[in-house]
């Protein structure tokens, strides 16, 4: 080897170990939005980089926190007096003709009333307004927002004590004032409503008369009356189905945009839970259902799921482990793209505390974080108690470097074993370092050309890959 060579081959490693020491840095520790014992929260983040938290405590009162800095240092804008204790609360942003903040909580008061808070983050000044208050129950909802230019919210809540008509479908054509004539929606048990792009609307929800089917539907005119698509089962199983989650990818025309529907599977009428997923690639119409993560004995439960920023990916994220009282519960993430809907990365563990197992309020949350690099979602769980809330990113959620020494990774997302051409920042005549998401290094290639092989010659798994060649990095998806 010469002696250019041995330098370039020294630099590499060293590039090496800073990477590993940014991976350590980045994710294992996770930092605190707020701590204390917490009844619920929600969140979301918007285009601008910012990511927003609503916490709800049990001394009747709403906290709302940000961070500007992608989850590394939090601070609270606003907080609101309640009637009585959230029981569930989601967050919504705008864009475009508006920069409200949208907070929706269920509050405890009459079996469950359903209200907005709008809240302008520059000014400070919110106003409250009622979406479902009244003598009926409500235990469960579901929004989404539309940044299309009609720019409506979406809102679907149900009564999760009876069967036959227990939901209604809601919309509000003016920012949350008002809201139109409800939707009788049957047989509804825990609801998701999701908004990615275009007119289309889509609806997930467990059946409410058996509990062992999960439903789905569409709406191709933002939600109007009358304009709903078939109705798919889509989750049929042996034992009881719940916590839907649909998505779709950000990608036109949307009637062929992928779709996926994430929710709960237990065995044996729940003693022991998995994750099961449905994936539709012509914006629903027609189903690939009954896939899992081919994961081991150990449960899986209460998914949640967003489209990353790129639009045709995909990042999940669940709870893994025991539910009993002296068993681990941690975060686990996987991703994947619209260009093979049906396989997933290997899972990384997110959270490095026991996280909240039973609390429905408290359920881990994922956020897409605009600037940054695909598939670096942030995570926000509450530890077992349900004690504060707390961020994490699998991959440390930074930013690209603006620098030019961006390395191009062609194609990713990529099948295992594919070839990839990495352009860039000295990869294509020097030496560049690939690396897993635990940090570990895969391979050193040469001639910017990698095989999606590691030293010993064997196929990589599926799976988020970084690579490194001098200040240079990318990014390879693998599945």
């Amino acid at each position: 080897m010469t002696a250019d060579a041995v330098g370039v081959e020294l630099s590499v490693l060293a590039s090496a170990s800073a990477l590993v020491a940014l991976l350590i840095a980045g994710w294992g520790e996770d930092v605190a939005v707020d701590t204390g014992a917490i009844a619920c929260f929600g969140a979301t983040a918007d285009t601008s980089g910012t990511v927003w938290v609503a916490l709800g405590w049990p001394d009747n009162k709403l906290q709302l926190f940000c961070s500007t800095d992608r989850g590394r240092t939090w601070r609270s804008p606003a907080w609101f007096p309640l009637d009585s204790c959230a029981r569930q609360t989601e967050v919504l942003v705008g864009n475009g003709d508006s920069n409200y903040v949208f907070v929706f909580y269920l509050s405890a008061a009459n079996s469950g009333d359903l209200w907005l808070i709008a809240l302008d983050p520059e000014s400070l000044t919110w106003r409250r307004t009622p979406v479902c208050v009244g003598p009926d129950t409500i235990d469960d909802f579901s929004v989404a927002i539309d940044r299309d230019t009609n720019y409506y919210l979406y809102c679907l809540y149900a009564n999760e004590q009876r069967a036959g008509l227990t939901g209604h479908f809601a919309r509000s054509r003016d920012y949350g004032r008002t809201w139109d004539a409800t939707q009788d929606w049957w047989n509804c048990w825990d609801p998701h409503v999701a908004h990615t792009s275009g007119s289309t609307v889509h609806v997930a929800w467990r059946d409410a008369e058996q509990g062992r089917r999960i439903y789905y539907t569409w709406n191709r005119h933002y939600g109007a009356p009358a304009r709903w698509g078939p109705l798919y089962v889509i989750g049929p199983g042996p034992g009881r189905s719940f916590d839907p989650v649909v998505v779709q990818s950000d990608t036109l025309p949307e009637w062929l945009s992928t779709v996926w529907v994430f929710y709960s599977v237990g065995r044996r009428d729940a003693s022991m839970t998995d994750i099961e997923f449905a994936c539709s690639t012509d914006g629903g119409w027609s189903w690939q259902t009954g896939l899992s993560f081919g994961s081991t004995f150990a449960d899986e439960w209460r998914p949640d799921a967003q489209v990353s920023r790129t639009g045709s990916a995909v990042d999940v994220c669940y709870y893994y482990g025991g539910k009993g009282p002296d068993e681990p519960t941690a975060v686990y993430w996987r991703c994947g793209s619209s260009f093979d809907p049906a396989f997933f990365s290997a899972p990384v563990k997110v959270s490095d505390q026991r996280c909240e197992p039973f609390a429905a309020g408290c359920g881990p949350r994922i956020v897409q974080l605009p600037g940054a690099e695909p598939h670096s979602p942030g995570l926000l769980f509450s530890r077992f108690g349900p004690n504060g809330v707390w961020f994490e990113s699998p991959l440390g959620g930074t930013p690209a470097p603006d620098t030019g020494a961006a390395i191009a990774c062609l194609p990713s997302p990529c099948r295992a074993g594919s070839a990839v051409r990495l352009v860039g920042a000295g990869a294509t005549a020097g030496l560049a370092a690939i690396f897993d998401a635990s940090g570990r290094r895969v391979r050193v290639v040469r001639g910017g050309l990698w095989d999606g092989r590691d030293e010993q010659g064997r196929v990589v798994p599926a799976g988020a890959y970084l690579v490194r060649c001098g200040p240079g990095r990318g990014r390879i998806l693998v599945f």
